[in-house]
């Protein structure tokens, strides 16, 4: 396996292996994200800041309420995890970890800055292309502990 190429292009630390797996950060805000909301994935504890999540896929780099699952066909260039969060610290450290087949492909994070708000990240490749098939999840992780885990699969 060879160490993968990282590119942010917004906020925060972006690490990643394998693959050449990099990503877009993105703050892009996306209200209509609630009602793509994925009930199933909400973080279980109360006093968890991320209030809903969502994961989909999308022709550009942000995210596409039409769009949503956990199950996506070959060819898929670009998957997106979209949260809201509210009664956050400002100081609060939201980080995402992604993995394919279990190993770490790619960690990316942002501190909050405000009590509420929403955040869509993306994980496509560097070059371009579909994302290799297999299995995938993406943890998202407040202040270090993570709160919720999104299993999802790309092709057979």
């Amino acid at each position: 396996m060879t160490m993968g190429r990282i590119r942010c292009v917004a906020l925060v630390v972006c690490v990643a292996a394998a693959a050449m797996l990099t990503l877009a950060c993105s703050s892009t805000s996306n209200p209509a994200g609630d009602d793509a909301a994925l009930d199933q994935f909400a973080p279980k504890s109360e006093s968890a800041a991320i209030k809903a999540v969502s994961l989909g896929t999308s022709s550009g780099d942000s995210f596409d309420p039409k769009r949503t699952g956990t199950e996506f066909p070959e060819g898929t260039d670009r998957i997106v995890v979209w949260y809201r969060w509210s009664g956050a610290d400002k100081a609060l450290q939201i980080d995402n970890v992604w993995y394919q087949d279990g190993d770490v492909v790619l960690e990316q994070g942002e501190a909050v800055g405000k009590e509420s708000g929403d955040a869509a990240w993306l994980l496509k490749l560097e070059a371009g292309g579909a994302l290799p098939e297999g299995g995938y999840e993406v943890r998202l992780l407040e202040d270090g502990r993570v709160v919720t885990t999104i299993p999802f699969k790309i092709g057979n």
